[in-house]
């Protein structure tokens, strides 16, 4: 299974959407995009991770926007859309 081109590079996806689920055992993360004023969400990307690698990730996240703030200065964060 891989998401690789005909190339065999990885493929990037743009994603200024996301929603988050979760249970006992998992974490399901969900990308996507919306355009515009609309609301619905056009999911691409979704990913299914444990607990433990979801604090992995918060903790990779954290250290990576501190980062950013350092080198670039602050960041405006985008208007949060609910699509319930």
């Amino acid at each position: 299974m891989s998401d690789d081109d005909q190339d065999g590079n990885l493929v990037a996806r743009y994603a200024n959407q996301f929603q988050i689920g979760f249970s006992e055992f998992e974490f399901l993360l969900e990308f996507g995009q919306a355009y515009g004023d609309e609301l619905e969400i056009h999911s691409h990307t979704r990913v299914v991770i444990t607990p433990a690698y979801v604090m992995l990730l918060v903790e990779l996240l954290r250290e990576s926007v501190e980062n950013y703030r350092n080198e670039y200065g602050a960041i405006t964060p985008a208007k949060r859309i609910r699509n319930e």
